[in-house]
């Protein structure tokens, strides 16, 4: 039981040092830590927005695209449609993320003008 509770105290501890950032939805705010992956396919970075409150999983906001040219370590194209529509736009306006203007934005099949960003370091 013990390696278990080291196991949860080492993940809330790196938790801890991602960013933070409050999206508004549906008239509600919710405070989220902004963590990054790596898909297995292409290799590309992955952001998933974590919920505060409760821990879960709150929106993946990076989309894969393994058939265009991989992107720099720290960049991942950001997924502005559907559930995620706007979140994008906040994460900018609060300065989390910004937009990588020397990537020129994507298309994948009904989707276009999928922009590249970055998490900006503080």
């Amino acid at each position: 039981m013990s390696n278990l509770k080291t196991l949860r105290e080492r993940v809330k501890a790196q938790m801890e040092k991602c960013p933070k950032a409050i999206i508004n939805l549906f008239g509600s705010s919710f405070a989220v830590r902004i963590v990054t992956g790596t898909y297995s396919l292409g290799r590309n970075t992955s952001v998933t927005l974590i919920n505060m409150e409760d821990g879960q999983d709150f929106a993946t906001i990076s989309v894969n695209l393994p058939d265009n040219p991989p992107l720099p370590a720290d960049v991942f194209y950001g997924k502005h449609w559907s559930e995620n529509e706007g979140m994008l736009e906040q994460l900018v306006e609060q300065g989390v993320i910004e937009i990588v203007p020397e990537i020129p934005p994507a298309n994948s099949g009904f989707c276009s003008n999928i922009r590249a960003y970055r998490l900006v370091k503080k």
